[in-house]
């Protein structure tokens, strides 16, 4: 392989990588905004 086509394929590999780990880390902080919204729910209605 040319060094052009190691270049590409390392550039898109990298590119998945940072959007995985961009919506796991999205979800991860709307799950935990969800359980303070729930929880101050709770709260309010005692």
């Amino acid at each position: 392989m040319s060094k052009k086509k190691i270049l590409i394929l390392t550039s898109i590999i990298l590119i998945i990588l940072i959007s995985v780990a961009g919506i796991h880390f999205k979800m991860k902080y709307d799950e935990k905004k969800n359980k303070k919204r729930i929880t101050t729910k709770n709260n309010k209605s005692v």
